[in-house]
């Protein structure tokens, strides 16, 4: 009990430990280090998209040339009026120069009651941006936990890696091995390297977060595939492949057929909002 409750809680360090490296440069912490940067601002203009697209702080500037000021425009897309509260404490905290708080939002976005909906939880499936590398190295941890447990391992072997297990732990008609593949450690290896790969492209390529999860799965699936034939079992075969085969075969066909067909998929980088230039540029009267 013990070794499964250490590798629970070692999973779930992992899972965040993750989830707040990836999502160290989204867009809601590109915006909080923004306000962070920026010094004498006087008016700062909050809300949802609504905002985010409509207020050009230039333009704002200059219309108000005669009471000079500095605006910031702090809109959020897809945000609540919770976190637009957040956003103002956080810019009144770090600047004391702000005298003008504008606020935009839809409707009756602040008088209709809260609604939350699974797809608000997941951040429009954005969740699967983070949880992809962070389920990579948590299967990591739980891969090297079968090395205390004794699981894991695959058929005898004399590789000075090999690993001993216990006459209690190997299964029948293998009493007489000493030493046996460690297919925890080839797992756990290679659960950290999908990981790695799969946080790198995920910026790299500027991924969305479907195609994020499909890539990790495609690496799992792929892995657990090459790897099947090292282990000891009597799975039925099916198809002439043994069932845990086939399931790896499904995952990895299934993934490499939607990274296919999505291939052009891609995530916008955070940018300030700003006017097209012929708006930009024309006086304000």
């Amino acid at each position: 009990m013990i070794v499964s409750f250490s590798v629970a809680a070692a999973l779930f360090v992992a899972f965040n430990i993750s989830v707040a490296w990836m999502a160290r440069n989204s867009v809601p912490r590109q915006l909080l280090r923004q306000i962070d940067r920026t010094r004498g601002v006087t008016d700062i203009a909050l809300g949802n998209s609504l905002m985010f697209s409509g207020f050009d702080p230039d333009a704002y500037d200059r219309a108000l040339a005669a009471d000079p000021v500095v605006a910031m425009n702090a809109g959020l897309g897809a945000s609540s009026v919770v976190e637009h509260l957040e956003i103002l404490s956080r810019a009144l905290q770090r600047d004391d120069s702000i005298r003008v708080a504008i606020y935009g939002f839809f409707d009756f976005q602040l008088t209709d009651p809260p609604v939350a909906t699974v797809s608000d939880l997941f951040g429009n499936r954005a969740i699967s941006y983070y949880a992809a590398p962070a389920i990579a190295f948590g299967a990591a941890v739980a891969a090297a936990g079968n090395w205390f447990a004794q699981q894991g391992y695959g058929h005898p072997s004399s590789l000075w890696w090999a690993v001993a297990i216990s006459p209690a732990h190997r299964p029948s008609g293998y009493e007489n091995f000493a030493t046996f593949q460690p297919i925890f450690l080839y797992q756990a290896i290679w659960s950290v390297l999908t990981g790695v790969v799969v946080a790198w492209a995920a910026r790299r390529f500027a991924l969305p977060g479907e195609r994020v999860f499909a890539l990790w799965a495609a690496a799992y699936a792929a892995g657990g595939f090459a790897l099947f034939w090292l282990g000891i079992g009597h799975l039925p075969v099916v198809l002439g492949l043994r069932a845990g085969e086939l399931g790896d075969a499904v995952v990895l066909v299934g993934a490499t057929v939607y990274l296919a067909r999505t291939r052009r998929m891609r995530t916008k980088p955070f940018q300030p909002p700003q006017k097209p230039a012929l708006e930009r540029d024309s006086p304000v009267m």
